[in-house]
């Protein structure tokens, strides 16, 4: 079911967790999650209360100003993912992957494991890596990456 974006007000409650009115219903801690991540981060945006699913927003920017700016703070919070802007060193130990590398938000050094499953080119330049962890990372267009920055990771590709 589609929800109607004009009828929505979305509230930050003090703990961090979302409030959605939709008309005159109230569902308290509400999450909301991409459906297509990679491909239309601001389209089809599942809002989750109980996981169970309330509705899809179809269009992001078809809400108010006010709610738009609560639903993108939220989703860029759950959705953080670092960029990778080189790859300094690639390093294999006992079937893992450590690679040292720099993001836009500064020096990070990673442990991979299953490299197979986990650097995975999305589309045609754009790469995710996830970490053992769970923490995910991306490089949006792998062909702006520096020639040595690309031959260490073409490897795993």
């Amino acid at each position: 079911m589609f929800i109607d974006a004009t009828k929505v007000k979305f509230e930050t409650l003090e703990n961090g967790f979302l409030k959605l009115t939709l008309e005159d219903k109230v569902y308290d801690k509400v999450t909301l999650t991409r459906l297509l991540p990679y491909s239309q981060e601001e389209a089809y945006i599942a809002v989750i209360q109980n996981q169970e699913e309330i509705g899809i927003i179809k269009d992001l920017s078809e809400l108010e100003s006010k709610e738009y700016d609560q639903v993108i703070k939220h989703l860029n919070y759950k959705y953080y993912i670092p960029e990778i802007t080189k790859i300094n060193s690639v390093k294999e130990k006992m079937g893992f992957l450590y690679i040292n590398l720099d993001t836009k938000g500064g020096e990070k050094e990673i442990c991979i494991a299953d490299f197979v499953s986990n650097i995975r080119l999305i589309k045609e330049n754009l790469l995710s890596i996830t970490d053992v962890e769970g923490n995910k990372y991306r490089m949006s267009n792998i062909q702006k990456l520096d020639k040595d920055s690309r031959q260490k990771i073409d490897v795993f590709l």
